[in-house]
């Protein structure tokens, strides 16, 4: 069962972790500085 939670700070870490072990099946690492900066300035739902 999976649950769902708002997105914190702190998930930053984990977020670009799985990220990176999507690349580069559907990843390029160029894309990385992206998610972080979309994740630092404040996620929407997605």
């Amino acid at each position: 069962m999976m649950n769902f939670r708002r997105f914190k700070a702190s998930d930053t870490d984990a977020v670009v972790a799985i990220f990176r072990s999507n690349i580069p099946k559907y990843f390029v690492e160029s894309e990385e500085s992206e998610l972080r900066e979309f994740l630092a300035v404040g996620v929407e739902n997605y």
